[in-house]
């Protein structure tokens, strides 16, 4: 499958050439090859936005069945419908929280969330949090820590391997202090729980989670650095 906007551009791309084909007054023949991948790509489109819009989609695959008839020429007003849709309508606008979400999750996490896999979206960023704590704790030799609210809580708040600011100031030492107790929270919360029982969540709820986690995740990249400076 492509990649959602490389998807929308194939279209674009091919819509302008074909409205400008009809401004000189030219419905067709088109070529097979740009007709079997025009019809394609909407395919996959309706496809890809079927749980997000039912009517969009239904509109969508109506669009396809009728765009060409005869000898591969176009309908015009069917193309004025598409390109109608192409422009109003946000194909993305139910994922734009992804341009917010820390790079690593989006990496391990999005094709899982866009496949409605809601829980598994999630328990793959919570053990990407997890490694790479972990794997700080072997690079330095710190004990091995099987649960993971414990590790976290013992790196963030007991032994205080990582931390997120210098705690000069008040509000930097309630950052400090609240993050120490996120992260083990979190974990106890979330991770836990779910990964020990198949547990239904919905797109919505996996999505604030998910927003939890990356900052969790861009606060770790903090902690991470402070000690590379020091």
């Amino acid at each position: 499958m492509k990649d959602l906007n490389n998807l929308l551009n194939e279209i674009k791309n091919t819509i302008d050439y074909i409205c400008n084909q009809l401004h000189n007054n030219i419905a067709g023949p088109h070529q097979d090859n740009t007709v079997r991948t025009l019809l394609s790509n909407i395919n996959e489109l309706s496809f890809e936005i079927r749980s997000k819009d039912e009517k969009i989609y239904k509109e969508l695959i109506d669009i396809k069945n009728n765009l060409f008839f005869g000898a591969n020429f176009v309908h015009p007003f069917i193309l004025g419908r598409l390109v109608e849709i192409m422009r109003i309508y946000d194909f993305d606008s139910q994922n734009n929280f992804w341009k917010y979400v820390h790079p690593k999750i989006v990496e391990i996490s999005k094709k899982k969330f866009e496949d409605g896999y809601y829980a598994d979206s999630l328990q793959a960023a919570l053990v990407e949090l997890c490694d790479i704590v972990r794997s700080f704790r072997q690079k330095i030799g710190a004990k091995e820590i099987i649960s993971d609210k414990d590790m976290m809580y013992n790196t963030f708040s007991n032994e205080k391997l990582l931390c997120f600011t210098n705690c000069s100031n008040t509000s930097l030492k309630n950052i400090q202090e609240g993050y120490e107790k996120l992260f083990p929270g979190v974990m106890q919360a979330w991770r836990n729980p779910k990964a020990h029982k198949n547990i239904d969540m919905s797109q919505a709820e996996s999505a604030r989670k998910l927003m939890m986690v990356s900052d969790l995740m861009y606060m770790l990249d903090q902690a991470l650095g402070n000690i590379n400076k020091n």
